[in-house]
């Protein structure tokens, strides 16, 4: 019997190659993607997927109800081919609408469509009254806020959110543990540290520092050249959601899914050292203007998600960093 996989933003960065990578490799998924279509950087992702067999794309928002009680109900039209009729198995919650306005605009709307969509997921997937499989939500390290000591966080360690996207997540956490708790729904929140690769648009610190060396112009970054971060090739982040599919808990449970700690500094130099490999071209590691008074560090174990999932992050951070560095010199070659 196939496994219904229903993942949302499904055009977006992680939901896209998320989806990519399960219709490619496991024949045996029916993987069904939702996306609003606004996000107009990520637009070509849907001409790719929809010409896999095993992909079926609604274009809809998680917002409208009905909508996803119809796709967990598999009473929408886009699923009717699908001949296993038995729920949706697993859900990826991958959506997350980025602020485009002034928050004196329209910020209220921007927190309200964050943590309502998310809840609107779960509730619906209740109410289907399945056999309730796993809701997986993809959250943020930066729930732990940051610390002045290179301290590595657990999953035990006390949420102190400092920027609005992570008080956003941990609000979301909670609100999930409680439907957990109340309705027995199988959830498990995914703490995901800053992410890169060839392809991830928008405003990500590490793809920021990639592309102001690539271009070499200057960049400004709110954190000293010493401040420690957690840093993952977006490929090892999409083989731990994968894994996920045949987790079996009933519980409500939190993964680190980390990768790499590495200071701010190293990170610039490795990136400027590989630059001149790939290309005999020099660039300055001063392209990167720290703030040397804002000593930030967000330091993650994984060791629980290890012992519990055997994954962990495979790819050291130079492999990580030249895959992506080839992928951007071979797109501007081609141009």
């Amino acid at each position: 019997m196939k496994r219904n996989i229903f993942i949302t933003g499904a055009l977006g960065f992680l939901g896209f190659h998320l989806g990519k990578l399960l219709v490619e490799n496991f024949p045996m998924y029916n993987v069904v993607g939702i996306d609003n279509e606004k996000d107009e950087k990520y637009a070509h992702h849907k001409e790719i997927l929809i010409n896999y067999p095993n992909f079926y794309y609604i274009k809809g928002d998680i917002l409208n109800k009905k909508l996803l009680r119809d796709i967990f109900l598999q009473n929408h039209t886009a699923l009717s081919s699908i001949s296993e009729i038995h729920g949706i198995d697993i859900v990826y919650t991958t959506a997350f609408e980025s602020m485009l306005h002034d928050i004196s605009e329209d910020g209220l709307e921007y927190y309200q469509n964050n943590i309502l969509g998310a809840l609107n997921i779960a509730m619906e997937y209740i109410l289907a009254k399945n056999e309730f499989k796993r809701l997986v939500y993809l959250s943020s390290i930066y729930v732990y806020g940051f610390t002045d000591e290179d301290k590595l966080l657990t999953e035990d360690t006390p949420p102190n959110p400092v920027t609005k996207n992570a008080s956003i997540k941990l609000s979301v956490e909670h609100l999930l543990k409680s439907l957990h708790l109340n309705f027995n729904l199988p959830i498990t929140i995914v703490r995901i540290p800053s992410f890169y690769g060839y392809g991830l648009k928008g405003d990500h610190l590490l793809m920021n520092i990639i592309n102001a060396i690539v271009e070499n112009r200057s960049i400004g970054v709110n954190f000293s050249e010493k401040s420690v971060i957690n840093a993952i090739f977006y490929e090892d982040l999409l083989i731990g959601l994968e894994k996920l599919i045949t987790y079996r808990s009933k519980n409500f449970d939190i993964f680190n899914m980390g990768g790499i700690n590495v200071s701010l500094g190293e990170f610039v130099r490795t990136v400027v050292d590989l630059f001149r490999y790939l290309t005999g071209e020099e660039r300055s590691v001063e392209l990167v203007r720290f703030n040397s008074k804002l000593h930030k560090n967000c330091c993650v174990s994984s060791d629980y998600t290890y012992k519990v999932l055997q994954w962990k992050n495979w790819t050291e951070l130079y492999w990580g960093l030249e895959k992506t560095l080839k992928a951007i010199l071979d797109e501007k070659n081609r141009s």
